[in-house]
């Protein structure tokens, strides 16, 4: 094994890169943590530890409130995003 491998390895594997946390970071509670793990080439488990005990993510994290929405959009009444957005409305 080379010093360099060496140097990345920890107890429990392979050191997370500040890349790697970046990408969990963004698509963490849009996509899947089975894509994230394939796209990384780690475990669920370990997508799912960086997420929560390194990142403190949680899924909800990446989303919007209705409220938020309405207002980012500019749409005076956050009831419009939510019957916009009802399952079946937009596809």
């Amino acid at each position: 094994m080379t010093t360099q491998i060496a140097d990345k390895l920890t107890r429990s594997g392979y050191k997370w890169t500040p890349e790697e946390l970046e990408y969990v970071s963004t698509h963490y509670g849009l996509v899947s943590d089975k894509t994230i793990a394939r796209n990384l080439n780690r475990s669920v488990y370990g997508v799912e530890w960086a997420a929560r005990k390194r990142l403190k993510l949680r899924l909800k994290d990446n989303l919007y409130t209705a409220t938020e929405l309405a207002r980012t959009l500019g749409i005076a009444d956050y009831n419009t995003v939510i019957l916009v957005f009802r399952p079946g409305v937009i596809l």
